[in-house]
């Protein structure tokens, strides 16, 4: 099943860094890419992926530049946790790119 996750700013979403910002585009440009490591990093340490492993989950509106220096640091944090990158059921959490979750 796709699912499309899409940031939108507005003033009942938590705005989370903004006061270190004093204009729109100092907001804009960083609150699109943040959103999206945000609900990444909520699906993957929630084990979204593997209760569901045929979702299919696009992250849109921030490009796609930020992706592979976040899965890369995803991977480490798991490392270095102890866990050797695995969720329950030994699924490597950084192969869900591989698999086509992402």
């Amino acid at each position: 099943m796709p699912l499309g996750v899409h940031g939108a700013p507005g003033t009942h979403l938590p705005k989370i860094g903004v006061d270190r910002f004093t204009n729109y585009i100092q907001v804009h440009c960083i609150s699109f890419p943040f959103d999206q490591m945000t609900a990444m990093t909520a699906m993957v340490s929630g084990g979204v992926f593997e209760r569901h492993p045929q979702l299919r989950v696009a992250f849109l509106e921030a490009g796609a530049g930020w992706v592979p220096f976040f899965i890369d640091r995803l991977h480490e944090h798991y490392e270095s946790e102890g866990t050797g990158s695995t969720a329950a059921g030994g699924v490597i959490r950084t192969s869900i790119c591989r698999a086509g979750n992402i």
